[in-house]
């Protein structure tokens, strides 16, 4: 099957300045970036390839579509239930409101894709890329500023001690296991 070309809908988020060696807060948001910059390409690769998937293909797409939408869950999940709250006890209550909303604003219809890659793989739907595409872009669309978005937060998080950062950065910033 030739690729058609598709264009790639979210660019990456630059890599923040900064020494990572050395500085707690400029390491945090470099792993941010880092870890968004592996969603957007997971996302971008999904709109590549949609488009191409053959009916004998479709089952692996959506186990890795599958893949991408627990990963972003479980992400939302440690910063909601552990980063979030953590920054707040250090930078007061309703610092990171806006980033809460963002997730609240994206997550109904990440959701709904979510389940649309399940009744798939389920074989209770059919495969229909425009479909399935639109509803992936209705929350992405959404999602990709909220990862630049959520930078700048980390950047501004100099308030914190570094022993705290330290002590808790690694369980903030990674990846689902």
């Amino acid at each position: 099957m030739v690729a058609s070309m598709v264009s790639y809908p979210y660019p990456l988020i630059p890599t923040p300045p900064g020494d990572w060696k050395n500085n707690i807060y400029d390491l945090n948001a470099i792993r941010m970036a880092g870890i968004h910059n592996i969603f957007i390409r997971a996302f971008n690769s999904v709109f590549y390839h949609a488009p191409n998937i053959g009916p004998k293909e479709v089952p692996g797409f959506m186990k890795y579509c599958i893949s991408i939408v627990e990963s972003l869950h479980e992400h939302h999940t440690t910063e909601e239930t552990t980063a979030f709250p953590a920054f707040e006890a250090k930078l007061g209550k309703g610092t990171m409101d806006g980033n809460v909303a963002q997730h609240e604003e994206f997550m109904p219809k990440f959701n709904e894709w979510a389940e649309l890659c399940k009744k798939i793989a389920a074989k209770e739907a059919e495969y229909n890329v425009t479909e399935f595409l639109n509803l992936l872009r209705a929350s992405t669309d959404v999602l990709h500023p909220h990862f630049v978005d959520e930078i700048s937060t980390l950047e501004a998080s100099d308030a914190l001690s570094s022993p705290y950062l330290r002590r808790n950065s690694d369980n903030f910033f990674s990846l689902p296991r």
